[in-house]
């Protein structure tokens, strides 16, 4: 079972994100990113995308094509605030 998991996450690696590749691609810290996503902290983020834990729920992986479409839509929504203005 365990052997599959990682032939999964191996055959994919466009697809799944781990946290220091997500890191780098949003230009943030760790601190940062899991601030965004508890929902207790002031700077949560409700709409960003939730982490994927693979096994024992050690291994967080967020997925790519959910990162790139919250990214478009941050970039939509900024640009319609810029036109309003």
């Amino acid at each position: 079972m365990l052997q599959n998991q990682i032939r999964i996450v191996q055959d994919a690696p466009k697809q799944l994100l781990r946290l220091r590749q997500l890191t780098t691609k949003l230009n943030v810290s760790r601190s940062t990113l899991y601030s965004w996503l508890n929902s207790h902290s002031k700077y949560c983020i409700p709409n960003f995308p939730q982490p994927i834990r693979i096994g024992c729920g050690r291994a967080v992986f967020w997925n790519e094509i959910e990162i790139d479409h919250w990214l478009e839509g941050q970039v939509t929504s900024t640009t319609k605030k810029a036109n309003l203005k």
